[in-house]
């Protein structure tokens, strides 16, 4: 049985795609009062955080005018008011780049499709309490004839010829376990700084056939397009959660009580 990762590389077409679709997020923040710096300084009397958030409708989403929308951006914001915290947000695309930031001391904290599984404990990564439930769905368009998706269990993802994941080893692992699970070959691509959005808009437009991704992000644009299918689930639900650099268990204590503050308050 042979799991493919990167069978060839990523189409031209698609990393235009994955740029242009970021850049226009990134320069319609950046052409309004902005709160991402490339430097910062430490202000009197005040903490700040270094934050790497990814640019996603669930995560931190910049595109609708001079309105930051994403349940993680509020989620800090709210403990930046009530905490006297100034928050440097670092909008990314590849969550592995994101990662290695933490790990030179770039950021505090790296935001975004991230679950409370093994491999990144393994890594050392220090996580908070969960955010929120996810879980990884199959992105795929409806059949124009039946108006149902082609595949429409587990079992079928062998039949695809490819299938596009996210960067981010959760997404692999999970292909990768799954094709033990079932005894058949999932031929997936990793597409490096594509994110669950990208990839949900590129099956949607007809650029890709397939791809994994999470479904709280791709809910948000399946909205927009609905020949687009996320009917097939790839994976139980996940804690989503935040990562801390490793060693700074201070940092990771912070935000828990802080989390569960503000959770208890929301009851």
């Amino acid at each position: 049985m042979k799991v493919s990762s990167l069978r060839r590389a990523l189409p031209a077409v698609i990393i235009v795609f994955i740029l242009v679709l970021s850049g226009i997020a990134v320069y319609r923040h950046f052409s309004t009062k902005s709160h991402l710096v490339e430097f910062f300084e430490r202000p009197d009397g005040r903490d700040v955080l270094s934050v790497a958030i990814e640019l996603s409708p669930q995560t931190y989403d910049p595109t609708d005018g001079d309105t930051i929308r994403g349940y993680d951006y509020a989620l800090l914001s709210r403990i930046a008011r009530e905490h006297s915290l100034d928050i440097v947000f670092h909008p990314y695309t590849n969550v592995e780049e994101a990662l290695h930031g933490l790990d030179k001391g770039k950021y505090d904290i790296v935001v975004g499709d991230l679950t409370a599984t093994t491999d990144l404990r393994e890594r050392g990564y220090i996580l908070t309490r969960d955010i929120y439930l996810d879980k990884q769905v199959l992105a795929q368009r409806v059949d124009t004839t039946s108006g149902r998706p082609s595949i429409d269990t587990q079992r079928k993802l062998g039949t695809a010829d490819t299938i596009w994941v996210p960067s981010g080893d959760h997404y692999r692992r999970r292909l990768e376990n799954l094709s033990a699970e079932l005894g058949d070959s999932i031929h997936f691509l990793c597409a490096p700084g594509a994110t669950s959005e990208h990839l949900a808009i590129a099956v949607a437009i007809g650029e890709i056939p397939y791809a994994v991704v999470s479904e709280e992000a791709a809910k948000k644009v399946a909205a927009d397009y609905p020949n687009l299918d996320l009917s097939t689930p790839v994976s139980f639900s996940l804690f989503q959660t935040w990562a801390v650099a490793p060693g700074d268990s201070v940092l990771a204590d912070s935000l828990n009580a802080w989390i569960n503050e503000l959770k208890l308050s929301d009851r």
